[in-house]
């Protein structure tokens, strides 16, 4: 994307700036946090430690944090109203 970001994913869209703290920040949380409760929830069998709803619970905040941030940006993107990285790296996540 340095080299070449046609769709300013990383910069700036038509713009309006995208701000690359919240991005990396927003990522950060769905790579860590999110990511290790939604292993504990899909794989609870192996992660007994806590029950499952306790994991399901927990990967749910972030969820929310999701809803909050598409309403700020009327349900376009994550971090700005276009499309950014941010959106393009949870994406795959939600979905599975």
């Amino acid at each position: 994307l340095q080299q070449a970001d046609h769709d300013n994913w990383l910069n700036s869209y038509n713009g309006l700036n995208i701000n690359k703290q919240d991005t990396k920040t927003l990522i950060g949380k769905n790579d860590n946090q999110f990511k290790h409760y939604l292993d504990r929830y899909k794989y609870f069998q192996r992660y007994s430690q806590k029950p499952q709803l306790y994991y399901r619970e927990r990967a749910e905040e972030f969820l929310v944090l999701l809803e909050i941030n598409l309403k700020e940006h009327n349900g376009t993107g994550l971090v700005s109203n276009h499309i950014s990285l941010a959106d393009v790296a949870i994406f795959p996540f939600i979905l599975s």
